[in-house]
């Protein structure tokens, strides 16, 4: 896929760094160009669990072995403002490669209320309920679109077997002709 492939040469690939490393090179940095400094990161169990239970109901094209965790990172500023980014990290790895990527969301509050609003954003992300028809919708999508591609796929590979076939026939075809005529010559 030409597209996908432009897309990879655009960024740079690494292999998942491990969760200590990934906030110490991607998000810290990031975030305290705002201003912020880091206190501390933990997972966050009950929200992994409901991101796991999406993550389950998708569509996948290969077998893969996905590892899907929620990540609560605090931050606090010099003026007391404090702030609690949620970080959804997804890793898949199949037999042939690791796919990954994390987004985050970020809570800003007042320091005396800041407890209640992290606690509030936390219950609402473990309870959440997702409505099955639009993912119904998306696996039927992406099953037909793989299966269009494999399908494609498997009509190219069967017309390069019958072309590597036929010059097959025609070189045995070929060299017997030249061997019939070399003989014709040596009996003559």
């Amino acid at each position: 896929d030409p597209s996908l492939q432009y897309a990879y040469s655009q960024s740079p690939q690494r292999e998942m760094p491990g969760i200590d490393r990934l906030i110490e090179e991607d998000i810290i940095p990031e975030v305290s160009k705002k201003g912020w400094q880091y206190i501390r990161h933990y997972e966050i169990p009950e929200i992994s669990k409901m991101d796991k239970w999406y993550s389950d109901q998708l569509y996948k094209a290969v077998p893969s072995k996905t590892d899907v965790r929620v990540y609560g990172t605090e931050w606090k500023k010099d003026n007391g403002e404090k702030a609690f980014i949620i970080l959804h990290l997804n890793v898949s790895n199949t037999q042939q490669m690791q796919t990954w990527y994390y987004f985050y969301s970020m809570l800003v509050a007042d320091a005396d209320a800041f407890e209640l609003a992290k606690k509030q954003l936390v219950f609402g992300l473990s309870n959440m309920r997702y409505n099955l028809e639009p993912i119904m919708a998306y696996n039927r999508e992406e099953a037909a679109r793989i299966g269009q591609s494999w399908e494609t796929f498997n009509r190219k590979m069967k017309a390069n077997q019958a072309a590597f076939e036929a010059s097959q026939i025609a070189h045995v075809n070929k060299s017997n002709a030249i061997n019939d005529a070399i003989m014709s010559g040596w009996k003559a």
